[in-house]
């Protein structure tokens, strides 16, 4: 039974649509909010981690340059003595075959350096004629001795931390040379800093171990997402790297040193360099950095639960969606149902009643309104049908008129007596402009009409009205190039020109007109305008009254016999979106009733007759 209502449920197609916009939507909702979280956790986790990194880096370098600063306070106090001046003073004043006696008066002076700091493993001191003088202790590896221990010291500071390599004793492994370059000054009996090898007497070598000042710096580095801790100068050089270590290429890469580079001279802590973060730490009184290389997928390693999670709850969510939207739609779709059997009933004209559908919702209140638009349709219906039918009793007696049996009647019997009287000739033109005339007056079926044939009409209707009363009307035309084939609404000229013999001659009448009359026809295109102008030598128009008449309604239009006019102007303004109708008169001169239709207008009537 359930899945049979299931069934009905989907044959509905808003149902169909609320079940599938709701799951795309709110699906698409989750995924959304999920890649928020993502990239959120992803982000906060990583400013976290980055922080926690900046943070052990500066303690790792606190710790290095304290111990830095205290190998360099107590390298200042055991050299600036006047003991160690004179040794010194006594190295250079000495030759060669003295290496061996002053060699072992310096033993305690090497061995007092070596205790400085458990990262030093031992001291040398060279000179210029390239002595070197080392602690019994050690053995060196090449006995071949040089004032530089071959390390490249053009470019060295006084004192300076030289790159990482290999020891000068065997049995060790890389060493870090600390170096101080000294200039014995004999006036004041002082040791001083050298700035230039050129000026240095003896280089006093403090050998750091590699992997001893490595183990220091991770002892104070304590994080567990790691990084790559190392000594730097300030041109990005490695110090605690030699070239024989696997990750040197990584650290001497170009878009590190740069950026190292790039950090010492900005006083930057950090920058990002492609998917690494590089963090420097200053190495107090040194041009020393501690840089730290920290993977980007080492910061988010952390996030990697929070994700399992995340995805989860997305996947439940999504496997719950469809089964809530169908839910949904179930409930939202049953008024409908109701409300589409009621139109359902409206279009099969069996409607009666509102269906049972709360009113205190959208959809009841939707259903009122159906229900009030079903009744005022039915009302509407009703008037109109009673408006048609009296609109089509108008029509007619409109046409009635148009085609005036009165006229016709007359119109035969005048040729009647033509035929009696003999007057064969004068009887077959009055019934062949008699035929044109009604052909023309009942063209059904079109709405427009040429200008030639509308003018065709006005003859036939003026060469009638000569035969009948043996009046001269004379009539002219005058009318533009051009315009003879277009198309203009039907019956608009006739009707006026019979005004104008009906009302301005008089001609209906027995009554002697005392002037040939005339009526001219003028069609003229101006710039914007049509213009049609029905000109007559009258008794003349009352232009008031002409205006009250054109423009009068129902009643008052039929009881004053003057549906002509208002029937034009009816016709005019609905069949053209602006027309003007003005009168001017001057009697027996100039009467004249003037048309003005956009061109506008009159192009488009065109167009909608093809």
């Amino acid at each position: 039974m359930q899945n049979l209502y299931i069934y009905k449920l989907f044959k509905t197609k808003l149902a169909v649509k609320i079940w599938l916009y709701l799951t795309i939507m709110v699906l698409f909702l989750i995924l959304f909010i999920a890649l928020f979280m993502e990239l959120y956790l992803r982000q906060y986790v990583t400013n976290r981690e980055l922080n926690a990194s900046l943070r052990n880096t500066s303690h790792a370098a606190t710790a290095f340059s304290s111990e830095y600063v205290n190998m360099l306070d107590h390298f200042v106090s055991y050299t600036a003595s006047l003991d160690f001046y004179n040794v010194l003073k006594e190295i250079q004043e000495s030759n060669s075959d003295q290496y061996i006696a002053i060699n072992t008066d310096l033993q305690s002076y090497l061995a007092q350096y070596s205790d400085i700091s458990p990262l030093i493993n031992a001291s040398i001191i060279t000179t210029k004629d390239n002595r070197l003088f080392h602690s019994y202790k050690f053995k060196m590896r090449d006995e071949t001795s040089s004032f530089t221990l071959q390390y490249d010291m053009t470019n060295t500071s006084p004192i300076a931390l030289l790159p990482s390599s290999e020891s000068p004793f065997r049995k060790q492994s890389n060493v870090i040379a600390m170096t101080f370059m000294l200039q014995i000054e004999t006036q004041n009996k002082m040791v001083l800093l050298s700035d230039n090898l050129e000026d240095t007497d003896v280089i006093l070598y403090f050998i750091l171990n590699t992997d001893k000042v490595k183990d220091f710096l991770k002892l104070y580095y304590n994080s567990d997402i790691g990084g790559l801790l190392y000594l730097s100068n300030d041109t990005g050089q490695p110090i605690t790297y030699s070239p024989s270590d696997a990750t040197y290429d990584t650290i001497s890469d170009t878009s590190i040193v740069n950026s190292i580079t790039d950090l010492a001279s900005s006083n930057e802590a950090y920058k990002k360099v492609d998917d690494r973060y590089v963090i420097i730490q200053k190495i107090d009184k040194s041009d020393l950095y501690l840089v730290n290389i920290v993977p980007q997928n080492a910061l988010i390693s952390k996030i990697r639960e929070l994700d399992l999670i995340l995805f989860y709850i997305v996947l439940f969510t999504a496997l719950s969606i469809p089964f809530l939207g169908l839910l949904i739609s179930i409930f939202v779709t049953k008024p409908l149902k109701k409300l589409m059997s009621s139109v359902k009933k409206i279009e099969n004209n069996t409607y009666t009643a509102l269906p049972n559908i709360s009113k205190s919702d959208e959809i009841g209140q939707l259903s009122l309104s159906i229900d009030s638009m079903y009744q005022t349709i039915q009302r509407q219906i009703k008037r109109i049908k009673k408006e048609e039918h009296e609109n089509f009793k108008k029509e007619i007696r409109l046409l009635s008129e148009q085609i005036n049996p009165h006229f016709l009647y007359n119109t035969l019997e005048c040729i009647n007596m033509e035929i009696y009287n003999r007057h064969n000739d004068s009887a077959s033109s009055m019934i062949t402009n008699l035929g044109g005339y009604l052909r023309i007056s009942l063209s059904y079926g079109n709405n427009q009409l040429m200008i030639q044939m509308e003018l065709e009409q006005v003859k036939a209707y003026i060469s009638i009205m000569n035969y009948r009363f043996h009046h001269s009307i004379q009539l002219t035309l005058n009318i533009d190039q051009g315009l003879f084939d277009m198309l203009i609404l039907k019956s608009i000229l006739q009707p006026l020109v019979e005004n104008s013999i009906k009302h301005g001659f008089s001609i209906d009448s027995s009554n002697y007109f005392p002037i040939s009359p005339l009526i001219d026809i003028s069609i003229c295109r101006e710039p914007e305008d049509l213009l049609i102008a029905i000109t007559d030598n009258g008794a003349g128009i009352d232009v008031e009254r002409a205006i009250k008449i054109m423009k009068s309604e129902g009643i008052y239009a039929e009881t004053n016999h003057h549906i002509g006019l208002n029937n034009i102007y009816n016709r005019l303004t609905s069949f053209y979106s602006n027309v003007t109708i003005s009168f001017s008169s001057i009697p027996f001169y100039e009467n004249k009733v003037m048309i003005t239709i956009p061109y506008s207008d009159f192009e488009a009537a065109q167009k909608d007759n093809k």
